[in-house]
């Protein structure tokens, strides 16, 4: 297997394997005290989880349906019961991180555009997900990765523009997008 995302009190770790079937890629966390390995999510082919809310009930889950055509997922820990949250028809990519409190998905989707682009899936309420919205473009470039900060109020966006990146952050508490620092060289690999 390999490692995904650390729970935010550190005291457990996602990752994906092939343990159950060589076919696929299962989601499992691992207890790091315990050792103690729990299947958490079988996927039809390959899926990995990209980061736990805070209280580690819910996680956001990336499935590939084919090449060039990832969807999102909002996966209940407990239950195992997954909600599609990117459903659309043709091919598309979806990446991205669930807020830290569990209430929206931070995401790049390039669905019905030609370039990526960083939105958001709003989660809370009765009526559970809402469509995507789109909080950041660029006509010179796409999104290429996303991180949010511990306390969720804040992404560092990875642009790639003509083969170059760029960084920039969106204060996610006043829906105002920001420029960032110069990248330390041509091609940045991603955020952390």
């Amino acid at each position: 297997g390999r490692p995904d995302a650390w729970s935010s009190d550190g005291k457990k770790i996602a990752i994906d394997s092939s343990r159950l079937d060589p076919a696929s890629r299962d989601c499992f966390l691992i207890d790091i005290a315990s050792g103690e390995i729990r299947l958490v999510s079988r996927n039809p082919g390959i899926g990995n989880i990209t980061n736990l809310s805070r209280d580690g009930s819910k996680a956001l889950l990336e499935r590939l349906r084919n090449r060039g055509d990832i969807n999102l997922y909002l996966l209940d820990i407990a239950t195992g019961k997954d909600t599609l949250l990117t459903p659309h028809s043709g091919t598309a990519n979806y990446f991205g991180a669930l807020a830290p409190d569990g209430q929206a998905a931070y995401i790049g989707s390039n669905q019905d555009r030609d370039l990526t682009a960083f939105a958001r899936i709003p989660l809370g309420g009765p009526a559970g997900p809402h469509a995507v919205e789109i909080l950041a473009a660029r006509e010179d470039g796409e999104l290429s990765g996303v991180t949010l900060n511990r306390k969720g109020d804040m992404a560092a966006l990875l642009w790639n523009i003509k083969g170059r990146s760029e960084i920039s952050f969106y204060d996610l508490a006043h829906n105002k997008h920001l420029p960032g620092p110069k990248a330390p060289g041509e091609i940045v690999g991603g955020l952390a």
